[in-house]
């Protein structure tokens, strides 16, 4: 098959053989996976665009399974991403939302803008990790067609307690039996809504310090669960953020 090219974000990896890697892209041309030969080898010419959460221009050649990667041109390594653990789960668990959201060879380019933002800004300020893992949540959502709908808390009294009800994918002043069920607090409901209406870039020019770290902690589990009850899947790259945060809940 003839040699294509696209840029793309490398959003796994795992071992293959001694000295290759099967890395996959989401890019430009959807998701696939692609085998870099040698790529284990630290004078590899495809070592540092193949790495993990890479942002590259790939040169490949399509195959029936895996592509094979011809060059990898590195954009931006995005390194601050790997150098420490909590950033890397969180960072992983973002990626994986693109690996269940997205079927093979799929293409959204709103969510590949989406994700090389938010890679971008967390790369250069990593204190925000849990206010653009948040964002990353609720813009992946509104892209995908299933983000609730946050103008309906305008409706409820806002003297009683307000609940986010993940089956019914709605705010009520009513607790729903089941687990499915979460009460949220003046300060949570308004983080929602400004995060809700403003873009990326704006959000990323808050001040951090005008969050409080538990909420943001405890919307991040929510819209999890929301989004594993969305997919019907259990996400085990937030179970590896549970471990190593233990202030989640």
């Amino acid at each position: 098959m003839p040699l294509k090219v696209t840029k793309g974000l490398v959003i796994s990896e795992k071992p293959f053989n001694e000295s290759d890697k099967i890395i996959t892209i989401f890019s430009e041309e959807g998701k696939f996976k692609a085998i870099a030969n040698g790529v284990k080898n630290p004078k590899s010419s495809l070592s540092a665009g193949c790495r993990l959460f890479a942002w590259s221009e790939f040169q490949y050649y399509p195959g029936k399974n895996f592509a094979r990667i011809s060059q990898a041109h590195l954009i931006d390594p995005f390194y601050n991403l790997s150098t420490d653990l909590n950033v890397i789960a969180y960072t992983s668990y973002i990626s994986d939302l693109i690996n269940q959201f997205y079927d093979d060879f799929q293409i959204d380019k709103k969510a590949l803008k989406l994700l090389v933002y938010i890679f971008y800004y967390l790369n250069k300020d990593l204190d925000k990790v849990l206010l653009l893992t948040l964002t990353f949540q609720l813009k992946l959502l509104l892209i995908n067609g299933i983000l609730p709908d946050f103008k309906s808390i305008n409706f409820l009294n806002k003297e009683r307690p307000i609940y986010f009800n993940l089956e019914e994918a709605n705010f009520s002043n009513q607790k729903v039996l089941g687990k499915y069920s979460y009460r949220l607090s003046k300060e949570e409901i308004n983080t929602l809504i400004k995060l809700a209406q403003l873009s990326v870039n704006k959000i990323n020019r808050l001040d951090i310090n005008s969050f409080n770290q538990k909420d943001l902690k405890h919307l991040i589990t929510i819209f999890n669960s929301y989004i594993q009850l969305q997919l019907n899947k259990t996400l085990k790259s937030f179970k590896i953020v549970k471990e190593l945060d233990n202030s989640i809940d």
